[in-house]
């Protein structure tokens, strides 16, 4: 698609303010899942062969030796989502100007630095990429040539808008792992069916734990 060189920006909200749609059994564990989900992502760039540099906007209460890391920079969470991509995308070009942006939401617990590799060793000749989320009707992700501008549109049924703006729609099989986003029970059970990262995982058996068993009948 471009040139080798690819910089991720993730907008992380505040684990306190994140996930509201989870569902009431849930909301004890909100923040731990919220920061579990952004952890296990990061950890997934990271860790990938094409990713240069990761741009966390925000990311309070997040692990401090993840955001130690010698190729992870933070910004200030401007307070929205679609503006702390923006801020991401123009700090990002001016620190590595002849690169490409990969965008991805932070609620992907589910992402491996292989589907990474993949998404950017395949994606398609084109200034401008949306990756949709497997409902066909938000997006998990945005793909920037070095030179791209755009407004981004991150929200409910945000894709329409994303290809409103002229973006393609990534249609690569292998990816589901970067299109599913968790922002109910039901998507958060589908994330485990798929694999979640090691964070998401040790929530995930601390609420186990934590849950009495129900009562023989």
């Amino acid at each position: 698609m471009y040139d080798s060189r690819w910089v991720a920006v993730v907008p992380v909200k505040d684990p306190k303010l994140a996930k509201s749609r989870l569902g009431p059994q849930l909301e004890p564990w909100r923040t731990d899942l919220a920061a579990a989900f952004a952890t296990d992502l990061l950890t997934a760039l990271l860790a990938s062969s094409r990713v240069e540099l990761v741009v966390v906007v925000g990311g309070r209460r997040l692990p401090t030796d993840l955001l130690d890391h010698d190729r992870l920079r933070t910004l200030p969470d401007p307070g929205d989502l679609n503006a702390a991509v923006s801020h991401g995308i123009a700090w990002a070009r001016q620190q590595e100007p002849a690169a490409a942006t990969l965008v991805l939401a932070a609620d992907l617990p589910a992402a491996t630095d292989a589907v990474i590799d993949r998404l950017l060793d395949s994606i398609p000749t084109g200034p401008l990429h949306v990756i949709p989320d497997l409902e066909g009707i938000g997006s998990t992700g945005l793909l920037l040539g070095p030179e791209t501008e755009m407004t981004p549109a991150f929200g409910d049924a945000s894709l329409a808008r994303h290809q409103a703006a002229g973006a393609a729609v990534v249609e690569l099989p292998g990816i589901e792992r970067l299109r599913r986003d968790v922002d109910t029970a039901d998507q958060l059970a589908a994330a485990v069916d798929l694999g979640v990262g090691e964070r998401t995982r040790s929530v995930l058996t601390e609420m186990a734990a934590a849950t009495p068993p129900r009562p023989l009948p």
